[in-house]
């Protein structure tokens, strides 16, 4: 197995620190959860709020990947339940908010429009009607 480069073991040693967790990340932790919560502390300090949040919205019916989730909050000594968040502060002084929201998977299924057409291909328009 090839060894990280530099810059990813850098970009996972900030993602750490902006979390207040290890300087390395624990090798069970999904790296998506890491890198999105930090952006949306990142965001939060940039738009001067002292609020993050980032939720996970689940469209599986047997809630897959949900443990790898727990184990993401439990970094933090939290824990959590579908459909419930938790609320922590942060070393630096921002609180997070972390959530798994479940989704209805019919939903996606129906053509909704408000699905964004993820189950089909959006037609294309022409600028000029055509």
């Amino acid at each position: 197995m090839k060894a990280p480069s530099d810059g990813k073991l850098a970009r996972i040693r900030h993602i750490c620190d902006v979390l207040g967790l290890a300087e390395t990340r624990p090798a069970h932790i999904r790296y998506q959860l890491l890198h999105r919560t930090a952006s949306a502390v990142i965001k939060a300090k940039r738009f001067k709020t002292d609020e993050a949040a980032m939720i996970v919205h689940s469209f599986s019916a047997t809630r897959m990947w949900f443990d790898d989730f727990t184990a993401f909050t439990r970094l933090f000594d939290q824990d959590i339940a579908p459909d419930r968040g938790v609320r922590l502060s942060l070393n630096s002084g921002v609180r997070l908010r972390l959530g798994w929201a479940t989704g209805d998977a019919a939903f996606l299924e129906t053509g909704h429009p408000l699905n964004g057409g993820l189950d089909r291909p959006s037609p294309r328009r022409s600028l000029t009607g055509g």
